[in-house]
């Protein structure tokens, strides 16, 4: 379980998002850095047209709308797919993806747009089913269930950390939370304090958070 996530981890090479850096590779953990980087950004993107456009979108909303882009992209012939998926913050869908777009070329050296399923669809798929695969299990006692998972929790870096807890915030927690495999298994657990672009995790998944320990 462990070494299959950290083969997939170090198969990861993203390029840079400053496309003036085009030699510049992150690969491994360090492509975390850069999602994180860009996921970051689109908050920015994001909440200023709110603001702006005066929608009234919550904090869940936008999280939700961030990591679409994020995760589909909303570049070329992605735009007609991002409004299809934001349908249901109807009847702004469609101005809402082109004031994106517009809004992310506005700094063109910045690749925003860019798709990240393809690296990160496995990735995830490939979590959950790995702690799917021990809390089904008949043979294992909830403790060892428990400390099976807290050992693959610890390769998780924080930027790691960061990428899971929008990517479970968003409409793809929704088998997460229905199994409630975040807070069983704690595996937020050591996402520091303030690092999640004004989200504070434990409102959504309560659980003794490390930063709390102290």
């Amino acid at each position: 379980m462990i070494d299959y996530h950290n083969l997939n981890v170090n198969q990861l090479k993203i390029p840079h998002l400053d496309k003036t850096r085009k030699a510049d590779v992150s690969d491994g953990r360090r492509a975390f850095v850069q999602f994180k980087i860009q996921i970051h950004r689109l908050f920015e993107i994001v909440r200023k047209i709110r603001e702006e456009k005066k929608y009234k979108l919550t904090e869940e909303q936008v999280a939700d709308i961030v990591y679409m882009v994020f995760f589909y992209g909303i570049d070329g012939s992605w735009v007609s797919f991002i409004e299809d998926k934001f349908n249901r913050y109807s009847p702004i869908h469609t101005e809402l993806a082109k004031e994106i777009q517009d809004k992310i070329n506005q700094n063109p050296n910045l690749k925003l747009d860019r798709t990240n399923q393809t690296n990160l669809s496995t990735y995830f798929r490939n979590m959950y089913n790995a702690i799917k695969l021990v809390d089904n299990s008949k043979f294992l006692k909830n403790v060892e269930k428990k400390e099976l998972i807290k050992i693959y929790r610890a390769q998780l870096s924080n930027p790691e950390l960061y990428v899971l807890f929008f990517n479970v915030l968003s409409r793809f927690g929704r088998k997460w939370k229905e199994k409630g495999y975040i807070t069983r298994y704690q595996l937020l657990k050591n996402i520091p304090r303030g690092y999640c672009d004004g989200f504070t995790p434990n409102d959504y998944f309560p659980m003794q958070y490390e930063d709390d320990e102290y």
